[in-house]
């Protein structure tokens, strides 16, 4: 079933109900309904065709869910772009993808404007002349849905690989319809009068799915262009949400705010997290402050956002001596796939042994857009390398100890330490340079450059941070930059991160 399709059934028994309030208004079903198809029908104006690509460029908006409900109406691609990326990355994606438009807000278009593909159709999101309000105004009759099957993508979202350039993973439709049955039910979403808070942004796979899991209930999306601690806990208490999802960063953020331990929040039922470890210790200060059941999911954007859950009824505070290993655990695995922990020949490990975590389901990617050579490194015998490293106890939990990919985790955002560490090569005082990811209070971590620098080069932290800031998102480079005369390599010549890293991990509990 077509994602649009799923979103259609709830309408039809939800049609008066609000589906997505955005801080500009609130729509009902009947009223997404409305616009999806005049959407389609100007999309198909502008040239999307079935196994087209619709990109977007912007902020958290009603627009977003309508243009990818209407991508899949038409049997087009979604493809949604962080709007916290550079021209430069931004024009990298776009090249990458070739979608047949793309839509954006008018000062995140305007910024990338230098490094957009000459040849593609740009609209700007909005009322100015032109613009994507004047284009629904004049589209004529949305043209008949596309038949689309199971395998046909729905979605290509981009994260970053082992080569660190960004990979197009494919989510289909199948993914999708398989995926949000069982959401809806981890989740506990019914339908009205819900109200699901959506903190993160609809760039990343867990923003969008959970927006999409509440649409295909019949819950009504509280959307936000940006996440603001103060505003969220504003909203937590005084909009009736009853479902909210946050990342560990957000959830830190909202805790050092006073206003937190004032306010009530007498409908949220259900605060799901996820895409970075969170501390036991806050968890449980959250699950004091917030009063409602917690929910955590782990997986990534290739598995449709999760593999395991932990659910309420695990995150259980010891008492005070106990060890918190239940709470420092990832949860067990979702119902619509399987997981198993192998060693570096592929061959499962037994429950307590650290292994690569693999997993292989309905929910998992097909594979990558145009990218053969990562697929044939991802998946083997029908299983998924996530390139996690992990414990299974015999209970079925899971336990993350480590990435065997460098990834670090900056509030929730992937940031790949090659791409940093190319930059800051460029700057003419460097010599060598190894990008880690440390521990950090709010964020789970930051981004570190230990730097060698040139015999008789001079050059300063801020000077290096600039630099890199210049070409990558601010995001993707480092907060944070040392100095050493000289950085370890192996037998084999690559830099030694494990021994680089482990004296900022060291007595932590797990690294992630």
């Amino acid at each position: 079933m077509r994602l649009d399709e799923l979103v259609a059934h709830a309408a039809r028994r939800h049609g008066g109900q609000a589906a997505v309030a955005d801080g500009r208004g609130t729509c009902s079903f009947t009223e997404l309904q409305a616009r999806v198809a005049r959407a389609a029908a100007a999309l198909h104006a502008l040239g999307l065709r079935p196994g087209g690509r619709l990109a977007t460029l912007s902020r958290n908006r009603v627009e977003l869910l309508e243009l990818v409900l209407a991508a899949s109406r038409l049997g087009a691609a979604y493809v949604p772009l962080s709007f916290r990326l550079k021209p430069p990355e931004v024009g990298q994606l776009l090249a990458d993808a070739g979608p047949a438009l793309l839509l954006g807000e008018p000062d995140l278009l305007e910024a990338a404007a230098a490094a957009l593909p000459p040849a593609l159709p740009v609209v700007p999101l909005g009322d100015a002349p032109g613009g994507w309000e004047a284009r629904l105004a004049a589209a004529g009759a949305s043209p008949p849905p596309a038949p689309a099957a199971d395998d046909d993508a729905a979605l290509q979202m981009y994260t970053s690989g082992t080569t660190g350039r960004p990979k197009g993973a494919l989510l289909s439709h199948g993914n999708l319809e398989s995926f949000l049955a069982v959401w809806r039910k981890e989740t506990r979403l019914t339908g009205p009068p819900e109200r699901v808070h959506v903190g993160t942004p609809l760039f990343h796979v867990g923003g969008l799915v959970m927006s999409l899991t509440a649409l295909s209930a019949g819950a009504c999306v509280s959307l936000h262009a940006e996440f603001d601690p103060q505003r969220a806990l504003a909203t937590l208490a005084d909009d009736a949400i009853t479902h909210a999802l946050f990342v560990p960063a957000m959830l830190r953020w909202m805790l050092l705010d006073p206003d937190a331990r004032v306010r009530r929040y007498p409908a949220l039922r259900l605060i799901v997290y996820g895409a970075a470890p969170i501390p036991p210790a806050q968890l449980a200060e959250a699950l004091r402050v917030f009063g409602c059941g917690f929910l955590q999911g782990y997986g990534l954007t290739e598995t449709t956002g999760a593999l395991t859950v932990l659910r309420p009824e695990d995150h259980v505070v010891p008492r005070d001596g106990e060890p918190a290993a239940r709470l420092a655990s990832a949860g067990r695995v979702l119902s619509c796939c399987v997981i198993r922990v192998v060693d570096e020949q592929g061959r499962p490990v037994p429950a307590g042994q650290v292994g690569e975590v693999e997993a292989r389901g309905s929910n998992v990617t097909r594979g990558y857009w145009a990218q053969p050579q990562a697929d044939a490194e991802s998946f083997h015998d029908g299983w998924f390398r996530t390139g996690d490293l992990g414990v299974l106890d015999a209970d079925g939990y899971l336990t993350l100890v480590d990435r065997s990919k460098d990834l670090i985790l900056v509030g929730g955002e992937n940031v790949y330490p090659r791409r940093a560490e190319e930059a800051l090569l460029t700057h003419a005082a460097v010599a060598d340079v190894a990008v880690i990811g440390i521990p950090h209070a709010v964020w789970g971590e930051e981004v570190l450059a230990l730097v060698a620098l040139k015999p008789g080069a001079a050059a300063g932290d801020r000077e290096l941070i600039a630099h890199c800031r210049a070409t990558l998102s601010d995001t993707a480079g480092p907060t944070r930059v040392e100095f050493r005369d000289a950085l370890p390599r192996n037998a084999a010549g690559k830099l030694d991160k494990r021994s680089l890293r482990a004296p900022y991990w060291a007595g932590r509990e797990r690294r992630l």
